[in-house]
């Protein structure tokens, strides 16, 4: 099985073969050409031995980590790191040659860089999830999404937005604060109200990060959180399918970025009943732990020898969930999450907002009116509006429900349906979704403070590779004066003898 895998540093993909037919017989000047131009993508000289189109790769491989990707007769084999993430993928489905230019294109290249690379962060914008990305045509997003969502190992997916007529490209990748609200959501609008109804007829689908395609352009949408009437049987040799509510959240800092996607959503979706939308609020910027903090001290630099320049064997472990969450501050607010002096969460606000689908399609644009009402359930729970408001879009999508039901069955009694009044919520309660949103705010400093640890860890093996290669350097350059005063060449560079030596393998070698 083939297999094609991504850098953040140089992102190419090797092909399988692709161009051999049922028959078995192989294209030779396609595949030549395909064979040239990854060679050439992967400075390989074109007379180098043809490729067995296997490529490994490793995820954040450091330019200092100096990994090469040797040919070993035919095949491409990389140097074990253990300490770095592979992502593969098995190549079910292949990218085509002109995939091969567009993925290794700058604009490409920064996009899977951000996905792989700290999800998404910028410097000093650690706080966000979210990012836009312009001047991306079709072909691109086509050939990004290919990569990732046919990649198995980069987990959580990113959700892309693809806004087609202004070439933009969102990236968003959740956090635990984000997806709580959506799956209490996802939750209860999965029991639609407390409705009866036969699923034979009727199935109610809740999808949440589900990819949609635009009908008038090439845009691509995901939405958090969407729920859908499918109807079993065809009607009039058609597959009915409405499309009936929508849930997004955003942190506060992403809203911008987020705001041209929620309208996408809604205005492609014009016969929804119920739109919501969620606002988590953290009273600021996040930033990370400073390098003189008491975290950075307490959580880092133990781990590193400034004398002997090596870090200590159980640098590679980060706190787990439970420790570092034992290590929080319990005289800090219940919506802060505060370890070593630094904190990670806090929670300002969570509200809501919620529109119903009157005589016309839903609105985003109007705050307030008569089909809008808020919530808020931090600081303090107040839900009164949102829950009668969330009422009375269950009762439009009861009877929409109705109505199929009808239409797929004209002998079917739909009283029992059209006489039921929705109830919001049924198996939780906000109070639940309140502790919830705590427990996510946990999880979601444990994420930062995973993300930031590891960053800085590689700042420290940075340093410590640099401290290694100048005693090297200095050694060498002494033992080759006194060994051999004559020879003032290349190999008295410890640099130019590892290049001599990585291309003396098999004549090849290729740095990635």
């Amino acid at each position: 099985m083939s297999t094609v895998v991504i850098s953040p540093e140089s992102c190419y993909t090797s092909l399988p073969d692709f161009f051999r037919r049922n028959s078995g017989q192989t294209n030779s000047s396609q595949e030549k050409f395909v064979n040239r131009n990854l060679k050439k993508s992967l400075s390989l000289p074109v007379s180098a031995s043809p490729l067995s189109w296997e490529a490994i790769s490793i995820k954040n491989a450091a330019k200092s980590s100096k990994t090469s990707l040797l040919t070993n007769g035919n095949k491409l084999a990389l140097p074990a790191t253990p300490t770095e993430t592979q992502l593969t993928w098995t190549a079910t489905k292949r990218l085509i040659s002109s995939d091969c230019d567009i993925i290794s294109s700058g604009r490409c290249k920064n996009v899977l860089k951000a996905i792989l690379d700290s999800n998404l962060n910028c410097p000093g914008q650690h706080n966000r999830t979210s990012k836009a990305f312009s001047d991306i045509s079709a072909d691109e997003y086509e050939a990004i999404s290919k990569v990732v969502f046919e990649t198995e190992h980069i987990y959580p997916k990113p959700r892309l937005t693809f806004l087609s007529d202004r070439s933009i490209l969102i990236v968003e990748m959740a956090l635990p604060l984000h997806e709580v609200g959506i799956t209490f959501l996802a939750s209860e609008l999965s029991l639609l109200g407390g409705i009866p109804f036969d699923e034979r007829l009727v199935t109610v689908i809740v999808d949440t990060n589900r990819r949609r395609n635009t009908l008038n352009s090439r845009s691509i949408y995901t939405p958090d959180l969407s729920v859908s009437f499918k109807v079993m049987k065809k009607l009039n040799g058609r597959r009915q399918v409405r499309h009936v509510a929508l849930g997004e959240c955003a942190l506060s800092q992403d809203e911008d970025v987020l705001r041209e996607k929620f309208k996408l959503e809604v205005a492609s979706n014009a016969e929804a009943d119920l739109v919501v939308k969620l606002k988590v609020d953290e009273g600021g910027d996040y930033e990370r732990p400073g390098p003189n903090s008491d975290a950075y001290k307490l959580l880092v630099a133990t781990k590193f020898n400034h004398d002997s320049m090596t870090l200590v064997p159980s640098a590679e472990c980060h706190l787990p969930l439970d420790d570092f969450t034992y290590l929080m501050d319990v005289s800090a607010p219940s919506t802060s999450v505060v370890v070593a002096g630094h904190t990670w969460c806090n929670i300002s606000a969570v509200r809501f907002q919620i529109w119903v689908r009157g005589n016309i399609p839903i609105d985003v644009n109007v705050d307030d009116g008569p089909d809008v009402a808020h919530g808020t359930l931090f600081p303090s729970i107040d839900m009164d509006n949102a829950n009668d408001m969330m009422k009375r879009g269950l009762a439009r999508m009861r009877d929409r429900l109705a109505t199929l039901l009808q239409a797929s069955d004209p002998q079917f009694d739909v009283s029992l349906i059209t006489q039921h009044d929705p109830t919001f919520p049924i198996k939780l309660n906000w109070d639940h979704c309140h502790d919830n949103f705590l427990i996510a705010a946990e999880e979601t400093a444990h994420a930062r403070y995973i993300e930031w640890y590891h960053d800085e860890l590689k700042k420290l093996r940075k340093l410590s590779q640099a401290g290694q290669d100048s005693d090297s350097s200095y050694t060498d350059s002494g033992t080759s004066q006194s060994d051999d005063s004559h020879d003032d060449g290349p190999y008295c560079n410890t640099r130019a003898r590892k290049k001599q030596r990585t291309s003396d393998l098999d004549g090849e070698s290729v740095t990635i």
